[in-house]
């Protein structure tokens, strides 16, 4: 990406280059599926097997009422608009007055949009005001590449996850590019999803 990257941090990719091979032999052998944790694997089916008739936990959320505003805080260590040297890392804190789902996305100087939650290592939009979501988390950076320029993280909070009604164009992809889309674009998709929406900007600028 230009000016900025979202980069993955290598064990992770190494983790799912391994999770890959393993699933595959395990699938070629015919026989159950392998574990892997820390360096070590071990069969699944030398694990003790849970009875059919458990039950199984349900896990009930309870939504607000559309009619509670929500109150959407993003912080970071530098304060709300911080000043980054190029090569350092962005990172913020989000967090939110009442239950309510969360996405956010980033916008580098070239325009170029990117959402980074929710995402494939955190999938749950799900939040609760007693959560503070790191963002990014440990699976990917931000870094900033080039001085003298400006770079936005958008987060938006709304009463129900708006991820269905959202059009492929804008929630088809995660930690990569989204081609011909602007934070305007997404602030007014998710507008029409939920009116009473709470979002926030963090603005970035650069210096050498």
């Amino acid at each position: 990406m230009p000016y900025a990257s979202v980069e993955f941090v290598k064990s992770v990719k190494k983790a799912w280059e391994r999770a890959r091979l393993l699933v595959g032999l395990a699938g070629a052998l015919g026989g159950g599926c392998v574990m892997q944790h820390h360096g070590k694997t071990s069969p699944m089916a030398d694990q003790p097997q849970m009875a059919m008739n458990q039950p199984e936990q349900v896990i009930v959320r309870a939504e607000p009422a559309a009619t509670d505003p929500i109150v959407l805080r993003l912080s970071t260590a530098k304060g709300k608009d911080p000043i980054l040297r190029a090569t350092e890392n962005l990172q913020l804190d989000a967090s939110v007055s009442h239950p309510a789902h969360l996405y956010c996305f980033y916008q580098g100087h070239a325009q170029a949009l990117v959402r980074i939650h929710p995402n494939r290592f955190h999938t749950d939009s799900h939040t609760d005001p007693a959560d503070k979501v790191r963002l990014p988390d440990k699976h990917f950076n931000i870094r900033m590449e080039k001085p003298n320029v400006t770079e936005k993280v958008l987060c938006l909070a709304t009463h129900r996850d708006a991820a269905p009604a959202l059009p492929s164009r804008i929630y088809a992809r995660d930690l990569a590019p989204i081609p011909g889309v602007s934070l305007h674009d997404v602030l007014n998709e998710f507008k029409k999803i939920d009116s009473l929406l709470a979002y926030d900007v963090v603005t970035v600028k650069t210096i050498p």
